[in-house]
């Protein structure tokens, strides 16, 4: 007659604890088991001495976990350590199973729990608390069930459940960080969570590290990327808008004379430039031009400019002719 498992013996039965009448057991408390193991192989399994209970209170049913100071459940030689990590969620049970991974045994080994915040808990470990998670790794991505590496671009300083995202302008390059890096000069992020950082396009540039690249200033320009610092434009161009990749020259009739302009100037009457001039040249005499022109014109026949750097043609007087054009001095009849 094999032993019942599960039972405990009701408070003063008096029948033999191999057979007993139903009247006489109840079932184990959810929590608690009770069990039977053989004594001798191939004895007489109908007789009291071949078996053992455990416990061997009959009146008992034992906690798992060991609760109460029991050092003994089920079969185990180790003892109640081997149980801290499992339950019995039903009345009537023979045996312990173990909670899933990334969950403990409540207080009373009813149900199972789930780890929370930097803690986790493998399904092959004994034991009735989580565990916590050293920097550099994160719980939730596992499900509580261990401690996986934080992934490029994302750090832990402490037992967390999740990796933090590097701010913008630092990235993390491998993986399981503890700490996130500055981006060097010339370099930025435009978001968080970054495991490389990227060149200040043309037009930006960046002179710090961890800084974001800003756009060169109006009179200056970066041509290429990754560029520390911007360039004022060469005398001759201009660049009116922020984030300028290249100087624009300046027009026929206009000028800058300095370094880092962000206009060109007009040439006065009297004076021309040509195309990205620095500077303005003065109209020669038989000639003359108002502002902001690229050639002086000649004075038409009748007409004559005596000196360099004129604004207009002065008329012929009487009794002087000015037969032809660009003519500096009149000639007698």
């Amino acid at each position: 007659m094999t032993p019942v498992l599960g039972y405990k013996l009701k408070p003063a039965a008096t029948t033999p604890t191999i057979v007993l009448a139903n009247s006489e057991i109840t079932l184990c408390a959810a929590g608690t088991v009770s069990y039977w193991v053989s004594s001798a192989d191939g004895a007489d399994t109908d007789t009291l001495p071949d078996w053992t209970r455990y416990p061997t209170d009959e009146e008992q049913c034992a906690p798992c976990g060991g609760i109460n100071g029991l050092d003994v459940i089920l079969s185990s030689p180790a003892g109640a350590e081997k149980y801290l990590h499992t339950y019995a969620p039903r009345k009537g049970m023979s045996m312990c199973i173990p909670c899933p991974a990334g969950k403990i045994p409540n207080s009373d080994w009813t149900a199972c729990t789930a780890c929370s915040g930097g803690t986790y808990h493998a399904a092959s470990t004994v034991s009735a608390s989580c565990t916590s998670c050293e920097a550099g790794k994160e719980i939730a991505a596992s499900g509580y069930q261990a401690c996986t590496l934080c992934l490029p671009g994302y750090i832990s300083t402490a037992a967390v459940a999740t990796c933090s995202a590097c701010v913008m302008n630092t990235y993390r390059a491998t993986p399981g960080g503890k700490a996130c890096d500055n981006c060097p000069k010339a370099f930025d992020t435009q978001d968080t969570g970054n495991s490389a950082c990227t060149a200040c396009p043309a037009g930006y540039f960046n002179g710090k590290p961890g800084q974001s690249c800003v756009a060169a200033p109006p009179g200056t320009y970066t041509n290429t990327t990754a560029s520390w610092f911007p360039v004022p434009c060469p005398k001759g161009t201009f660049a009116d808008d922020a984030g300028a990749d290249a100087c624009m020259s300046c027009a026929p009739g206009k000028y800058s004379s300095v370094l880092g302009s962000k206009e060109c100037k007009t040439c006065p009457a009297g004076t021309f430039s040509k195309a990205q001039s620095a500077t303005c040249a003065n109209c020669r005499a038989g000639y003359f031009s108002p502002s902001g022109l690229p050639v002086c014109s000649p004075c038409k026949p009748g007409f004559y400019a005596p000196l360099v750097k004129s604004t207009f043609c002065t008329p012929c007087k009487k009794g002087f002719q000015c037969p032809t054009t660009a003519m500096s001095t009149v000639a007698n009849w």
